[in-house]
């Protein structure tokens, strides 16, 4: 990774889905900013983040673009979105749990609702 002023650098040791690792045991590097939560993955990891969730939410439509990755719910409200799963980020020898549920988020764009 590059330096960036306020980031520091570590080791994405694994990335779960619920019970599934999508890191096929590679570790990767992983820059956390102040301000800005940035969790970069391979592209494989990626996909298996996607299909994991697509199990719980067939309705969910992921794009790509450069760098990033975005995946969203059209006409839906989070609050009836059921993703059961935790992510469980590994960096080094610490485990961090996030409910999926923590990270959705309501939007509005040209009209429509979306996930």
């Amino acid at each position: 990774t590059t330096h960036c002023p306020g980031a520091w650098n570590s080791t994405l040791t694994d990335f779960k889905v619920g019970d599934v690792s999508t890191m096929n045991g590679r570790a990767a590097p992983v820059m956390f900013q102040t301000g800005y939560p940035y969790i970069g993955l391979p592209a494989n990891a990626y996909d298996k983040v996607i299909t994991v969730l697509l199990d719980h939410e067939p309705g969910l439509v992921c794009t790509i673009v450069p760098d990033n990755g975005v995946c969203r719910i059209r006409g839906r409200s989070c609050s009836s979105v059921d993703i059961p799963s935790d992510l469980n980020i590994s960096v080094k020898n610490y485990e961090f749990t996030i409910p999926i549920q923590n990270l959705l988020i309501d939007v509005q764009q040209d009209g429509t609702n979306y996930c």
